[in-house]
């Protein structure tokens, strides 16, 4: 009898251990999430053909597969201050990251840093439990920026222009080590200036536009080529009358765009390796393919991006895949800030009131959507500010003392000016803008704002880029 009641206890203890397992073993995993940003990808190029080929052969069936946003804007027309915004859930305006580029109180070539103030989307996972890990090919994105910030040193892998089979091929290698749940965020950087895409994708796209011997002279050399490429934009913004390096030819005008689109498809294959290892071996994970902002082809007369808020260099692809989520379109117009309590609401955790977005999935009233930029570089004096509404968007350069309001349905392309012959909606949007703008710039008031003295070496890929 003297062994009865600790056997009892035994059985007991055991009786509640095989509960525990058996009760941890059938909650279900929090979904993974796969993170992928494509750098410079205009959303046009989703559906793009060129000579008969499709230009992304994967993501044009990917956004049959999963929930496939059309009207995606990036709050910023170039990558520091987007990724910021997508990483914290605010505005540009909010988090101050606004410049790769300027002087600072002695002299020194400075930059704008995320401060540890903002909780990112990796931190904000970790504390949830999740495992994290990047590889980054931009060189804005770069440590000493405030991008890590939720990874350990050794899991925010960077290489600046890295392939995109080297993304991938990275990515895969550390993927069975990954802990789940995960985050594994791959950027990958091939469509960016300047396009130098391997021949076998350059001629996938068919036969190559005429260029002159002075068209080639640009285009077979990536430091000439951004010579050109910087003059564009200087001349657009009215920085200088004339150009420093002489314009292309229509030919060679043609053959940049091949060469984008020769740099696109071969992203689009690496990222289709990596997409299909993934949902094979990793079932229940979230996919998001987003990018940071476009790409303008001389549709306001210069090209790149930063510059402008139209939709050449504003309008992204964003489609988010997983088992349960139903293929369908989302047409109303959305920004890529969204992606965080989009998050929140698909892994069932609670998000942050800081948050300025909105969950995408579930059905919601529509909203404004706000979009800024002053480049990357101060020199460059742009100040620009974009409102979305009710099929409408109006833009305000107070660098150069304009506003003009656009209707998409009948004027996609952005080139109508109806400012004057709505005036009633250009002025409530301009209200709305600018309540934005003051609760944008009160958040940022609220937090210390940091900057770095630039790494030479990292400038010098700055530049290579076109920074």
């Amino acid at each position: 009898m003297k062994y009865v009641l600790p056997l009892a206890l035994l059985a007991g203890l055991l009786f509640l251990a095989l509960g525990y397992i058996l009760g941890r073993e059938s909650t279900p995993q929090s979904p993974n999430v796969l993170f992928i940003t494509m750098d410079t990808l205009r959303s046009d190029r989703i559906a793009a053909v060129r000579n008969g080929q499709p230009v992304m052969p994967f993501l044009s069936r990917a956004v049959n597969e999963g929930a496939h946003f059309t009207r995606a804007i990036s709050p910023c027309s170039w990558t520091k201050p987007a990724m910021a915004s997508i990483f914290t859930g605010v505005s540009p305006e909010a988090h101050g990251v606004i410049y790769t580029s300027k002087k600072d109180a002695n002299g020194n070539d400075a930059s704008d840093v995320l401060s540890p103030e903002w909780m990112t989307l990796a931190e904000w996972l970790r504390v949830r439990g999740y495992s994290t890990w990047a590889y980054i090919s931009n060189a804005n994105l770069e440590k000493s920026f405030g991008f890590a910030q939720g990874f350990d040193a050794a899991d925010y892998v960077y290489k600046n222009g890295a392939s995109a089979p080297e993304v991938t091929d990275a990515a895969l290698g550390k993927l069975s080590a990954l802990k789940p749940p995960f985050l594994l965020y791959a950027h990958y950087m091939d469509p960016h200036s300047p396009y130098t895409p391997p021949a076998l994708h350059k001629d996938a796209l068919g036969p190559f536009p005429q260029t002159t011997a002075y068209d080639n002279t640009l285009l077979d050399n990536p430091m000439e080529f951004m010579r050109y490429y910087m003059d564009c934009a200087k001349i657009m913004l009215g920085l200088q009358e004339q150009p420093t390096v002489p314009p292309l030819s229509p030919g060679g005008q043609a053959a940049v765009e091949h060469l984008y689109d020769a740099e696109v498809r071969f992203m689009d294959e690496a990222i289709e390796r990596l997409v299909t290892a993934v949902r094979k071996s990793r079932p229940n994970t979230l996919v998001v393919l987003v990018s940071d902002h476009g790409e303008e082809f001389w549709e306001r007369g210069g090209m790149g991006h930063g510059t402008t808020l139209f939709q050449e260099q504003v309008h992204v692809p964003l489609v988010l895949m997983a088992p349960d989520i139903a293929p369908r379109k989302i047409d109303t117009t959305v920004s890529t800030l969204d992606l965080l309590p989009t998050f929140a609401a698909y892994l069932k955790i609670p998000g942050l009131s800081r948050w300025e977005g909105r969950g995408l999935l579930a059905p919601s009233e529509p909203r404004p959507v706000f979009a800024f930029s002053k480049a990357s570089e101060q020199d460059l004096q742009v100040h620009i500010d974009a409102i979305y509404e009710d099929g409408h968007v109006l833009i305000q350069d107070h660098g150069h003392g304009w506003e003009r309001l656009f209707r998409h349905e009948t004027d996609p392309g952005e080139q109508q000016d109806i400012a004057a012959s709505d005036p009633a909606r250009a002025a409530a949007m301009r209200e709305k803008l600018e309540a934005h703008i003051r609760q944008s710039r009160a958040a940022l008031n609220a937090v210390d704002r940091v900057e770095t003295v630039i790494d030479p070496a990292i400038r010098a890929q700055q530049k290579d880029l076109g920074y």
